[in-house]
């Protein structure tokens, strides 16, 4: 049976939470070695999830021989460079999203990716969701007419000063976070790109970071809007209107593993109060089919389902909210 061999780059939560235990239930996956620099985190992850190569600083897991793939969730700025740095050495990447802070620099892993032939993926878990292929087709068959509006939130609070998310000179702010989300999403339902986009954004006067954005695309006759906040109350949620009714999901981005996931759907409402149908997804872990997909791709040395031209059109338009704010004008994209 082929496995292909896994080293983590740095101790962070969502690989703590989320990717290793992922991994470890993933098929064909050996997770080899961690690395960080501080020492004794990288040691507490090993033992608490019987890594079995612990290495203090990057450079040395990226030269050891035996490992495969990379995975790095390290902070926004550090993505491209250590992605670079990991396909030179041979091996493949999944890095966390976003793949990087602007557009431009994803420029620079496409020459990467092509010199080494090795592939870069950013790690949008959502995509692989079964919530989200069902949506796709639900809305792709017509079950709530013609698509014409999309409505997308994601809020948390978080004014911990020492956290990666409040520290703007490193990507940090709601917009790199997670307003990166609902446009992915929109993006996947609809197969479509936005022509322009208009945007307004809040900044903590302390952390110098965006902590409440509002946008508009443009996605020829579909009008997307979205809203993320750093600091509002804890909410996400995506609505797909139609001509003959509207798809909810309550859960989009984050839901358990290890309970079903739903998706409401109303047609032909006489009344708002009407209650919805719903239909139930099986329980799915979105972080271990990422990681069997990744797999399957450096396995069977076929395409990742989602290119470093999708990770560019989306940083695209990252950038056009980014101006949009600044101008106080649409952008076009």
């Amino acid at each position: 049976m082929k496995v292909t061999r896994w080293g983590i780059l740095g101790c962070a939560k969502i690989a703590k939470d989320q990717v290793i235990p992922a991994m470890i239930k993933s098929e064909n996956t050996k997770l080899l070695a961690i690395a960080s620099r501080d020492k004794e985190k990288a040691a507490d992850f090993s033992e608490n999830f019987s890594i079995e190569r612990v290495y203090e600083g990057y450079e040395k897991l990226i030269s050891d021989p035996e490992i495969d793939a990379i995975y790095i969730p390290l902070p926004n700025h550090l993505h491209v460079p250590w992605s670079i740095k990991c396909v030179e050495a041979g091996k493949h990447v999944l890095c966390e999203k976003p793949i990087s802070i602007k557009s431009k620099d994803v420029l620079k892993l496409f020459k990467a990716e092509e010199d080494s032939k090795k592939i870069i993926a950013e790690a949008f878990m959502v995509r692989f969701h079964p919530q989200w292929i069902k949506a796709k087709k639900l809305i792709g068959d017509g079950i709530i007419g013609k698509l014409t509006a999309i409505q997308g939130l994601f809020n948390y609070y978080n004014i911990d000063p020492d956290n990666i998310r409040n520290d703007a000179d490193i990507g940090g702010g709601g917009v790199l976070d997670i307003g990166v989300y609902p446009i992915i999403t929109s993006r996947f339902i609809t197969g479509l790109e936005p022509r322009k986009v208009v945007s307004s954004m809040e900044f903590d006067p302390k952390f110098k970071t965006d902590i409440l954005t509002s946008a508009i695309l443009l996605f020829d006759d579909i009008q997307m809007s979205f809203t993320c906040s750093t600091q509002s109350h804890l909410m996400q949620h995506m609505r797909f209107i139609g001509t003959e009714g509207r798809l909810e999901l309550p859960v989009p981005f984050n839901p358990l593993p290890d309970e079903k996931s739903k998706i409401y759907i109303w047609n032909d409402v006489k009344h708002p109060s009407e209650n919805p149908k719903i239909i139930e997804i099986q329980k799915s872990d979105q972080y271990k089919i990422q990681i069997e997909a990744m797999n399957n791709s450096i396995q069977n040395k076929a395409p990742f389902p989602f290119d470093l031209e999708d990770s560019y059109k989306n940083m695209k338009i990252i950038d056009a909210i980014m101006n949009s704010s600044k101008s106080g004008k649409w952008e076009f994209i």
